[in-house]
């Protein structure tokens, strides 16, 4: 596996695997779905201008991860029409696990069983404890002192998980509450939408609206239910002037 760094300043990796899947997948959209436009992490817009879909690409979603050899990298791929997600793909490979979701509808898959799971029958499976669980992959998160006050909270557990799109699983399946994410690029998140929104998670940024199309994103996402949006509606009081 080689390595190399897409910031001369900062260390940010890209290895030979982000580019030989990166190519894979889009040698395979531009061979079924050759009008389609597709946006990549390792390469520049591929844009059609009279395409009503688009793709979006991470072939590594957790590089760092891969390179250190921890399980929690996947890859990650989404399809919007009319800047809706109608499509969503979350591949692990060290875990044998897919998840995926097609306009209404999700599914968990075990690879070395190829066996076909709804998401709705994996969530009932699932108990419910009373301490609100959050979440995040990034030290970002505790940018300020108030915010690290506020997660310290003793009716909150708060993590720092380092398990990048695996978060957003474990809040699509009820495992955790909150996940809190800051300077997210669109990539990071887009891919994953429509799994999100199929399994009512809910997001708001730290401006409290929803812009999420743009290159810096600070996110919360929730569950939909009232003590989630206590929790937010608080978190986002943090940042009133």
């Amino acid at each position: 596996m080689k390595i190399l760094s897409k910031n001369e300043i900062i260390f940010d990796p890209v290895t030979s695997i982000d580019i030989n899947i990166n190519k894979l997948i889009i040698n395979n959209i531009k061979k079924y779905f050759s009008n389609h436009s597709i946006i990549s992490e390792e390469i520049d817009t591929i844009n059609i201008k009279s395409s009503n879909y688009k793709w979006f690409i991470d072939p590594i979603d957790g590089t760092k991860n891969l390179i250190l050899g921890l399980k929690y990298y996947a890859v990650l791929v989404g399809l919007y029409y009319k800047n809706k997600p109608i499509y969503s793909l979350i591949f692990y490979p060290s875990l044998n696990e897919v998840y995926f979701s097609i306009v209404n509808q999700s599914f968990y898959v075990n690879t070395l069983n190829n066996k076909i799971i709804k998401i709705k029958n994996l969530k009932n499976r699932i108990k419910k404890i009373k301490i609100l669980k959050v979440v995040s992959n990034t030290k970002n998160t505790l940018k300020s002192r108030k915010i690290l006050n506020f997660l310290s909270d003793n009716q909150i557990l708060f993590k720092i998980t380092g398990a990048d799109s695996m978060n957003y699983i474990l809040l699509a399946m009820n495992k955790i509450d909150i996940v809190i994410e800051d300077g997210l690029k669109n990539i990071d998140i887009l891919p994953l939408m429509n799994f999100l929104k199929i399994n009512n998670v809910d997001f708001i940024n730290w401006d409290n609206n929803k812009q999420i199309f743009k290159s810096n994103n600070s996110l919360i996402f929730f569950k939909k239910n009232k003590k989630n949006t206590i929790f937010v509606k608080n978190f986002l009081n943090l940042f009133k002037s």
